[in-house]
């Protein structure tokens, strides 16, 4: 008897006692059921779906398994760190595969508003989802700077991409994302090698960028919060774009780590009470500027009303 057996199976169930109960024989032969009760079903078809249109679109001839580095730039940057990267790559191992992902010029006006990079941040969704269809068993590793973390930390976050892909090394520098972000979710969904978050002390970009720009933050300057194996903070005595002008920065602290798995630890912060007090007040200016800018604006369309 001949017959085509399916690709993908997802139930949906009305008895969700005998789900519970059953879960682990159908997750044994990989069928995914759902409570239809519960709308998770409709999002994990949907996304199911979406990555099966992906991976058709792509017309691309499907890799064998190797390691590929993402490298991602931030905005108001042509990511000249990435042409130095690949160098330094290349030179180390010349068959490594090296991404550079681009996108368009962004300005500082650009950024404080969200609906201004909605695009920039779907269309980064849909080439990893597409890299996932062309390397379907390679491992995917991200350098990412600045708006770049937000983009592959979100990404990373909020798609299905690592039911199709595993994720090795993340090194995130500069990052525009606040340091009480969720990491601790997305290393239990991902469970990549090692996240590392460089941060530079003194970076003062990240400061008005914590402070003026509404849901990003300056986890590139103080580091993520809380505790996981799996994340690492280094903190150094440097700027915004300390990662690419510091001589021998590269070759001191990521070449040993993407090639030999060695991470070398790195503390610059001074830990004095005096510092201490520094950092307490700039975490306190987005509470005092934003709530002022907002009334500000509340007073003058009042009196612009009446």
């Amino acid at each position: 008897m001949n017959f085509l057996t399916p690709t993908y199976i997802i139930g949906l169930t009305q008895y969700p006692a005998l789900l519970e109960k059953y879960a682990e024989k159908f997750r044994s032969i990989d069928f995914n059921i759902f409570d239809y009760y519960n709308d998770d079903w409709a999002h994990a078809i949907k996304s199911k779906i979406e990555w099966i249109i992906a991976s058709q679109k792509t017309h691309l001839i499907r890799q064998p398994d190797k390691d590929i580095y993402v490298l991602t730039h931030g905005i108001m940057t042509s990511g000249k760190w990435q042409d130095d990267l690949e160098s330094k790559l290349k030179n180390k191992k010349p068959n490594i595969k090296i991404i550079k992902y681009t996108y368009p010029y962004y300005s500082a006006f650009q950024i404080l508003f969200p609906f201004l990079h909605r695009k920039t941040i779907k269309n980064y969704e849909r080439f990893v989802v597409n890299l996932t269809a062309q390397y379907p068993n390679a491992t995917l590793n991200f350098i990412s700077h600045s708006f770049g973390t937000y983009l592959t930390v979100n990404t990373l976050s909020s798609s299905d991409i690592e039911r199709n892909a595993s994720i090795g090394k993340i090194i995130l520098c500069g990052s525009v994302l606040k340091s009480d972000y969720d990491m601790a979710s997305l290393i239990e969904k991902c469970q990549p090698k090692l996240i590392v978050n460089e941060c530079g002390i003194k970076d003062l970009p990240l400061v008005l960028c914590n402070t003026a720009v509404w849901g990003l933050g300056n986890a590139g300057r103080n580091g993520f919060y809380g505790y996981s194996p799996l994340l690492k903070n280094r903190f150094f005595d440097g700027g915004h774009s300390y990662f690419f002008t510091k001589s021998g920065f590269m070759d001191e602290y990521w070449l040993p780590f993407i090639f030999d798995d060695v991470f070398i630890e790195c503390d610059g912060r001074k830990k004095t009470e005096a510092n201490d007090l520094v950092q307490s007040l700039f975490s306190l200016l987005p509470h005092i500027i934003i709530p002022g800018c907002c009334i500000i604006l509340l007073v003058l369309l009042v009196l612009n009303l009446f």
